[in-house]
């Protein structure tokens, strides 16, 4: 079920002039990553955004479970970079420096950068993306990538990870609301993705 409230003050609340201006914001979902490919196949374009409070079935790199629970972000992300192949990996950690930026400077979080696609507090993960592309047959071009990714915010961390994760509801006195670490994120990674076109 779609969540038009929460779709309405993400936008209020974010600055960006493409990327997220498009966006599904779910009660529920299975997967947002799988979510996003039904969205390209349906004409969606660079910028689309798929967002979930709860991701039933989220996974990270090599297939590993991705806890996703209420009160943190789950969110996929439609590029279309219109590069090399190889550039998809260029663009995870891109997406990891905006992330790291986010949480550092806009929220006080002194997080840290883990190449490719973690990001850490103090050792222990706080969020992560997993990278999706997909290119032409016979092309070594990227036709669309889906940039997937987990921010540990309000949400409790399980106990099976608590020796390996973190949340900003553990590291700060009041966590934020997720739509402001959504729209604070996407406004400094698309600065990034900006300045690589130039």
């Amino acid at each position: 079920m779609r969540v038009p409230a929460r779709e309405q003050a993400f936008l209020t609340r974010c600055g960006t002039k493409v990327l997220g201006r498009d966006v599904e914001w779910h009660d529920a979902l299975a997967s947002t990553q799988d979510r996003a490919r039904e969205r390209i196949g349906a004409g969606a374009g660079e910028g689309a955004l798929v967002v979930a409070e709860v991701q039933e079935a989220g996974r990270g790199r090599k297939g590993d479970r991705w806890h996703s629970p209420r009160g943190g972000l789950w969110a996929s992300l439609v590029l279309q970079p219109e590069g090399p192949a190889t550039e998809a990996a260029g663009l995870t950690v891109l997406f990891a420096r905006a992330l790291r930026e986010c949480l550092h400077f806009d929220f006080c979080v002194p997080a840290t950068v883990k190449e490719p696609n973690d990001v850490l507090v103090g050792g222990k993960k706080i969020a992560g993306i997993l990278a999706d592309a997909t290119s032409r047959a016979g092309e070594q071009r990227v036709e669309d990538l889906v940039l997937g990714f987990g921010v540990n915010v309000a949400n409790e961390v399980p106990e099976e990870v608590a020796g390996i994760a973190t949340s900003m509801r553990e590291l700060l006195r009041e966590p934020p609301a997720v739509e402001d670490v959504l729209a604070r994120v996407l406004e400094r990674f698309e600065a990034l993705y900006r300045k690589r076109a130039l």
